[in-house]
């Protein structure tokens, strides 16, 4: 991406020379979330901080580069729970915000903008920044693997892709232990998302109880 120079806003400047992290620095970069970034296809990172030539007051911008539009979609579904769009950011550009941090998605790029004091006068910075900097990323599109999914009782901000393990990891945990117990269910055409979530809860009670008993009598058969 090509980030906005001094002066894109009145008094601000940037504060040193960009930086790239490359796959292999990232570990030194971040102290966790590594292997979610590069599952999902994570290719570089830039980032470029700036500050008010005045005042104390700092913004930076970090640009995570992935493999593809899906890639980047997912990591931006990842990060934002729940999205509140910043209505004067572009309409090109995905995005969810508050005065601390900007998530923006366009192409393949996930993008944050930082505000680490919170201070709401910088507001106005931060919405230039991010539209600056947006614009010079190609709209490419995703390939909207959500179009495959039933419309009917969709959850409200519940979208969510994985890639592997550390992705599925934050939703169902899976150890590295052996399957004590496991069962299957069909899914009937028409099946809520509502329903199937009550009766796979009772059938996952009824399951533990189940495995704690059969742990008790020492009849459990584990599967590697």
């Amino acid at each position: 991406p090509v980030f906005p120079p001094d002066g894109f806003a009145e008094g601000w400047k940037i504060k040193a020379p960009g930086r790239e992290i490359t796959a292999g620095d990232l570990p030194g970069y971040m102290t966790s979330g590594v292997e979610l970034l590069l599952e999902f296809g994570f290719m570089g990172l830039h980032i470029q901080e700036y500050q008010h030539s005045t005042e104390t007051d700092e913004i930076s911008i970090e640009a995570f580069k992935m493999e593809n539009p899906d890639a980047a979609l997912g990591l931006y579904l990842m990060k934002c729970e729940t999205e509140f769009p910043v209505p004067e950011i572009d309409d090109q550009t995905r995005n969810s915000g508050d005065r601390f941090q900007f998530k923006l998605l366009k192409g393949n790029y996930y993008v944050t903008i930082n505000n680490a004091g919170g201070k709401p006068a910088l507001m106005d910075v931060m919405i230039r920044l991010a539209n600056l900097a947006m614009e010079k990323i190609p709209s490419t599109k995703s390939s909207d693997l959500f179009s495959l999914l039933p419309k009917e009782s969709r959850v409200e901000n519940s979208e969510k892709l994985f890639r592997g393990p550390y992705a599925l990891g934050t939703i169902y945990p899976l150890g590295e232990g052996d399957i004590l117990l496991q069962e299957e269910t069909p899914v009937a055409d028409g099946e809520t998302y509502d329903n199937l979530h009550d009766r796979l809860a009772v059938m996952g009670a009824e399951m533990l109880v189940k495995t704690v008993k059969m742990i008790i009598e020492g009849s459990v058969q584990r599967i590697p």
